[in-house]
């Protein structure tokens, strides 16, 4: 038992701290796929006044709380938002997708209307 756990710790330790190459540990790539599409968002409603305010989904009955994965489930999200609050005038949205090389930007201000469902 003490064997594995030290084989645990120092295989990984040996190849990243070290800089090490051996065949006796191999490579450790820990979660390298966990998260990829995962989208943060903001949501504001805009109304016609040009008043500007943060959407909270929870206070303001909005979309179901889920995670939201990819450009398809965001989409589907902002046509849900502009249903449940077309008096409104616009939904902005700011927005970032976890990728391999770190977060990027999907929208930044873009503005939705209701004729954009």
């Amino acid at each position: 038992m003490l064997a594995l756990a030290a084989f645990m710790f120092f295989g990984p330790f040996y190849r990243q701290v070290m800089l090490g190459r051996s065949e006796i540990f191999p490579r450790w790539v820990m979660y390298s796929g966990a998260g990829l599409g995962v989208v943060r968002v903001e949501f504001f409603l805009e109304d016609h006044a040009g008043e500007r305010r943060r959407l909270e989904r929870v206070a303001d009955g909005g979309a179901e709380i889920r995670l939201i994965s990819g450009m398809a489930d965001l989409q589907a999200v902002i046509r849900e938002l502009l249903t449940q609050h077309h008096d409104s005038r616009a939904l902005i949205v700011n927005a970032e997708m976890a990728t391999p090389r770190g977060w990027e930007t999907v929208y930044q201000e873009e503005r939705f209307t209701l004729a954009d469902r």
